[in-house]
């Protein structure tokens, strides 16, 4: 073993590379050469495809704690940044190993018409005769699986392995035969929330409050066409509900207070025991004084609202991905000079409003949050509809078994809070593809 390991590595890195995975990473971030880059990717590679690894233990990270997934998922990101743009590493994928049957997943996720699961690899000869994509286990490498692309426009038709089923299935999703798929898919879920968004206009709980003045007289919401469902409201100040999906509590869903809501917020986070919140709302839109939003979560000096105050720090910035920033604030709630609560803030720093980030983003954050156990997250961004009705429903997809369609989701969650919880197509589509590549199926039948 020692003889191949020296003829696999370089001497100047074998004893770093042997200490620890996040020593290969920062030697690969203090020299990005092609070897230093690979040796890191397939050391978390073959952490994150170990059964041995367990990937949901918290372990010592970057001065805290954090499950090996997380820690994983982050030298990854950390070696994306790392790594020129010549040379990009492909996309890795945390921790999910197989443990369905193959037909199933893939049936359940696309239809049998749409993929061909094989039993064995495909000979060259009977390549020419598949006209969609097709999967099968690989042999030679167990637990692994082999897709074929077809020839699709000026694409040439090709081969390649995947260490999951998860990595397959998100392959598929990405291939271009299927994006008219997708979109029909898209179009059609779109159909469906809309008729709920239309039911939901005629129920007197969700259309009596707008940008109406709350109790103490002052704006209560930001526009005059966002509800918020009074049976659901967490707070009679805020305009923040409780989100449930099939009975099961996700998380709760708000708009970005004004400075005159702050007070609510922090009695708001306190009473619902919340340990993370989720600043969606960018940098840019904080900053613009014409919004009207304030970053309460960062101010590191004891700041007063009331009879309750805050001490803020920045524990860490990371990157969900090679473009989307975060911010990690903890937060400390005073109540008569008194700590009474601590809640970890991620803040997204580059989310633009009607827009999307990148799949692994959006992945990545739902991770983060989904450390935090021991009570309901707060999802907040400008409206608190769209940008966080994508997390919302990513993490109810994380949490919920696979027979739970993102129809129902989707559906729950707009019944929770106000029809517009997804706002754009380009959102609903990024929901879809991820509830495709997670294997979940997409309509109630």
């Amino acid at each position: 073993m020692s003889i191949s390991l020296k003829k696999l590595f370089p001497l100047d890195i074998r004893a770093d590379v042997f200490k620890s995975t996040e020593a290969a990473v920062k030697r690969a971030e203090k020299n990005s050469s092609s070897n230093n880059l690979k040796i890191a990717k397939e050391m978390l590679s073959l952490k994150q495809a170990s059964p041995a690894i367990k990937l949901n233990k918290q372990v010592a990270f970057e001065g805290g704690k954090a499950t090996r997934t997380v820690k994983y998922q982050t030298l990854f990101n950390r070696l994306i940044i790392a790594t020129p743009k010549e040379n990009t590493l492909p996309v890795l994928h945390s921790g999910v190993r197989p443990t369905e049957d193959l037909r199933q997943q893939i049936e359940v996720s696309f239809g049998s018409d749409q993929v061909k699961v094989l039993s064995e690899k495909p000979s060259f000869s009977e390549t020419k005769n598949i006209t969609t994509p097709a999967i099968w286990p690989s042999r030679s490498r167990p637990g692994c699986y082999g897709v074929f692309f077809p020839k699709h426009g000026d694409n040439s038709s090709y081969k390649i392995i995947y260490e999951s089923v998860s990595n397959a299935r998100e392959a598929i999703t990405n291939y271009s035969g299927m994006k008219g798929i997708i979109e029909d898919a898209t179009k059609k879920l779109e159909e469906k929330l809309n008729a709920v968004s239309d039911r939901l206009e005629c129920n007197s709980s969700y259309n009596n409050v707008c940008k109406a003045e709350g109790a103490a007289g002052k704006q209560f919401g930001r526009f005059n066409n966002i509800h918020s469902n009074d049976t659901t409201r967490v707070h009679p100040e805020l305009h923040a509900n409780l989100i449930k999906v099939s009975n099961e509590k996700i998380a709760i869903v708000s708009q970005s207070p004004y400075q005159h809501q702050i007070l609510a917020q922090l009695k708001m986070l306190v009473a619902q025991k919340s340990p993370v919140a989720a600043v969606l709302t960018s940098s840019a839109e904080m900053q613009n004084p014409k919004n009207n939003h304030t970053s309460y979560f960062s101010n590191e000096q004891r700041t007063v609202y009331g009879d309750m105050a805050t001490e803020c720090k920045l524990k860490k910035s990371i990157n969900l991905d090679e473009e989307t920033g975060c911010n990690i604030y903890e937060m400390k709630i005073f109540e008569h000079d008194k700590h009474v609560h601590s809640v970890n803030v991620y803040h997204v720093l580059n989310w633009p409003d009607h827009g999307v980030i990148s799949k692994n983003a959006i992945r990545n954050l739902t991770e983060q949050l989904n450390q935090y156990t021991d009570g309901l997250p707060v999802i907040n961004c400008n409206a608190g509809v769209g940008r966080s009705g994508v997390i919302n429903a990513v993490k109810a997809m994380f949490k919920l078994p696979k027979n739970i369609t993102l129809e129902t989701t989707l559906s729950d969650s707009r019944i929770s809070r106000n029809g517009h919880m997804i706002q754009t197509r380009e959102q609903l589509r990024i929901v879809t593809e991820i509830a495709l590549a997670q294997g979940r199926p997409l309509f109630n039948k």
